[in-house]
């Protein structure tokens, strides 16, 4: 697995609360082979309901002629900080598993593929949801 990581500082009173190396362990348990783009990112707007972590599936195109998986992480208000740690370990990071072994099992020709291929998690008055393709 090859891991792109690009990280910039948050804004204040922000901070990110997927550690980069958990993220690597799960994806070196599953034996991830393609490339991972990892973007940490802070959008200009927060709003209820902002993703905190969301993973796409980028199929093969005429620029770039492999697959790779492309995840953003958001960050957090410092004071919801602990709380999304634990969502993201408790709920998050299991449920992107069964979904990432879900899409590798996937056979070649899978109409699947026609499709956006994606795996989102939402957080929201101390909640995370789960919304995922493929």
């Amino acid at each position: 697995m090859k891991l792109i990581i690009e990280k910039p500082k948050t804004k204040r009173g922000m901070s990110y609360a997927l550690q980069t190396s958990l993220l690597k362990e799960v994806l070196e348990d599953l034996q991830v082979d393609n490339e991972v783009l990892l973007k940490y990112w802070t959008p200009n707007h927060f709003h209820d309901g902002y993703p905190i972590f969301s993973c796409e599936l980028w199929l093969p195109n005429q620029r770039v002629n492999y697959e790779r998986y492309y995840i953003q992480v958001c960050p957090v208000k410092s004071e919801d900080k602990k709380i999304v740690e634990d969502l993201l370990k408790q709920k998050v990071l299991p449920e992107f598993i069964t979904w990432l072994r879900k899409i590798v099992a996937l056979p070649d020709n899978s109409t699947h593929f026609n499709q956006g291929i994606y795996f989102k998690a939402f957080f929201n008055n101390n909640q995370v949801a789960l919304t995922s393709s493929g």
